[in-house]
């Protein structure tokens, strides 16, 4: 179970499971998917009570595209 402040978003295959982190200054989110599920992680986002738009930062642990493939598609929301 994570803190208080923190929202674990459980993906399936083809995809990373997501944290969003939520700070004073707005929501970070923690790695933005894969870009063919972006549409499903804007979804699940939402679905946290998260609006994509409302996103401060966006935190990539690694360069595989599961992990960073939908970074500029989300940037341009915000």
């Amino acid at each position: 179970m994570l803190p208080s402040g923190f929202t674990f978003i459980e993906r399936g295959w083809f995809n990373c499971n997501q944290i969003v982190l939520h700070g004073r200054v707005g929501p970070v989110l923690i790695d933005s998917g894969h870009l063919l599920c972006v549409d499903e992680t804007l979804a699940a986002l939402n679905a946290h009570g998260v609006d994509p738009a409302s996103l401060v930062k966006i935190v990539t642990t690694h360069g595989h595209a599961d992990h960073h493939g939908a970074n500029a598609r989300l940037k341009a929301l915000s």
